[in-house]
């Protein structure tokens, strides 16, 4: 496969654009060396009659193959004819964007959720549930269930938690139908959700 032009390296990515040479055959692309390397590409021509879409495999932190996959439906040949593909390796946490915040920033910026969160999945809960919560910074966490006169019916968390989203299945089985209290306590505050259990 040939390049349409040299590609453009920055700080952690590379991007590029291929000739119109990229079939139904595996093609090489190449980049200078990323640890696991996010890739994106998209066909950026519309050659062939067929639907088709773009494939990769061998992905590895100097390149990977791609190759245009046509759809079968209409007729049973998978031969497709040449397409441009515009492509992007990136370095886990590199976004791209413009303004003056260089990518580590919004990556920082997006490593930390920003409030705490609670949810349940599915309210009501008929048997099994699945608590998610969201911690803004790592600390003391505790998540517990609570009937309406106060008492613990289930600890679902109690230690210390890494900042970020976490999940705890609840089994609601054994508890009586009804309204319970979710909460969540850390450093950063507290969060209570209404959970309905029914049969």
């Amino acid at each position: 496969m040939s390049a349409a032009g040299a590609p453009a390296t920055g700080a952690g990515f590379t991007v590029g654009r291929t000739a119109d040479d990229v079939t139904h055959v595996w093609s090489e692309l190449a980049w200078d060396a990323i640890d696991a390397p996010v890739l994106l590409a998209t066909i950026q021509s519309f050659d062939g009659g067929d639907t088709a879409a773009l494939r990769h495999r061998a992905l590895t932190s100097g390149g990977a193959q791609i190759r245009v996959e046509e759809e079968a439906s209409r007729d049973s040949e998978t031969w497709h004819t040449t397409e441009t593909v515009g492509w992007a390796a990136l370095a886990p946490g590199v976004v791209l964007a413009s303004g003056d915040a260089p990518p580590a920033a919004l990556a920082d910026a997006r490593a930390a959720p920003a409030t705490l969160a609670l949810s349940a999945a599915p309210n009501p809960v008929r048997g099994q549930a699945t608590l998610s919560y969201t911690l803004p910074e790592a600390g003391p966490t505790f998540l517990a269930v609570y009937d309406l006169l106060g008492r613990a019916v289930a600890t679902l968390a109690d230690g210390t938690a890494k900042a970020g989203t976490h999940r705890a299945d609840l089994d609601a089985s054994s508890f009586a139908p009804g309204v319970y209290v979710v909460r969540l306590e850390t450093e950063a505050g507290a969060e209570t959700l209404r959970i309905t259990v029914v049969r």
